[in-house]
């Protein structure tokens, strides 16, 4: 389910079961819910604000995509960030969790490669 106010600019999207959604070219997501076993993906300078994503889901921004938070992660989640940025994050205990970036700039600290691993780059 996707409610929108105008072309690419989301104020309530939720994804689960198996479903995928991708937001592209400038879309703007104010809230992103991904449950159970569902993808979301953000490319090319879109935004997100909150995010909650439970189960076994995965989320990824890419290409100067970003995300300000807050961030609400239950179950085991993937959380990746390729040539994108997100800030208000928060260090999680997700042992079961996967969380990388590449190239990836988190709270304003840049992580070349693959080195960001869920740190909150203060």
């Amino acid at each position: 389910m996707a409610r929108t106010t105008s072309s690419n600019q989301f104020n309530d999207v939720e994804v689960s079961g198996n479903g995928y959604f991708l937001g592209d070219n400038q879309s703007s997501i104010k809230l992103l819910k991904i449950w159970s076993k569902a993808v979301a993906e953000v490319d090319n300078q879109s935004t997100v604000k909150e995010i909650m994503m439970g189960g076994q889901t995965l989320f990824a921004a890419y290409n100067q995509s970003s995300i300000t938070g807050p961030y609400w992660l239950w179950g085991n989640v993937v959380f990746e960030l390729k040539n994108a940025y997100a800030s208000g994050w928060q260090s999680v205990d997700k042992p079961n969790s996967i969380i990388s970036g590449l190239n990836a700039t988190v709270n304003g600290t840049f992580y070349p490669n693959w080195d960001w691993h869920g740190q909150d780059g203060q």
